[in-house]
C-alpha cells in the first residue's frame, strides 16, 4: 500500500474522531448530570423507634427516619443501609432497597422494618429509656445509595434521642 494511500487513511480515521469526541464527551456528561460531584448528602434522622415484638433471632423493630436533601436537584435512593446503636447498648443493622424519591429541600418520611439479635429484650431497652417522653440516645450512621452511573454511596451520621414505643395488636 502506498504512503499516500495509507496516509489518506489516517486522516480520514482521524476527523471522524475528531468530529465524534464532542459528542461522546456530551453524551457522558449529560448521563452524569443526575447528581454533581459537589452534591451534599442528605440529613438522616431517626425520628421514632417502635418495637414490634419478638422474633425467632431476637427484637423487631419499626425505624422512621426524616432524610432531607439540601441539593438544589432531587435524589433517588435506591438502597439505604443503616446502623443504629441504642442506649450505648446493641445495634439495628439493615438494607433497605426500597426506592426513595427525595425532593430538594424537603423532608421525606421512611418507614423501615429492622430486626436485631444485639437487642434480644424490649424490657431491658424500656429500662433505659430517659424522661416523659421514653426516649433513648442513640446513634445513627449509614449511607444511601442514589441512583446515578455508576451508583453513588454518600454517607450520613446523627444522633440525639428518640421516642421508642411499644406496638399494640
Amino acid at each position: 500500500m502506498s504512503e499516500r494511500l495509507l496516509g489518506c487513511r489516517v486522516a480520514a480515521v482521524t476527523n471522524r474522531i475528531g468530529r465524534a469526541l464532542p459528542l461522546c464527551v456530551s453524551i457522558a456528561l449529560v448521563g452524569c448530570a443526575g447528581v454533581p460531584r459537589s452534591a451534599v448528602s442528605p440529613t438522616v434522622v431517626l425520628t421514632s423507634l417502635q418495637m414490634l415484638g419478638p422474633s425467632v433471632d431476637g427484637q423487631r423493630f419499626s425505624l422512621t427516619l426524616r432524610i432531607t436533601n439540601p441539593n438544589p436537584e432531587p435524589l433517588t435512593v435506591v438502597e439505604i443501609s443503616y446502623s443504629v446503636r441504642l442506649a450505648g447498648e446493641g445495634y439495628l443493622n439493615g438494607r433497605s432497597g426500597s426506592p426513595v424519591e427525595l425532593p430538594s429541600g424537603e423532608p421525606t418520611i421512611v418507614h423501615i422494618e429492622s430486626e436485631s439479635a444485639a437487642v434480644s429484650s424490649g424490657s431491658r431497652l424500656l429500662a433505659l429509656t430517659q424522661g416523659p417522653q421514653s426516649t433513648l440516645p442513640f446513634e445513627l450512621s449509614g449511607a444511601l445509595v442514589v441512583s446515578v452511573r455508576p451508583p453513588r454511596s454518600m454517607p450520613f451520621r446523627s444522633s440525639g434521642n428518640v421516642p421508642l414505643s411499644i406496638a399494640t395488636n
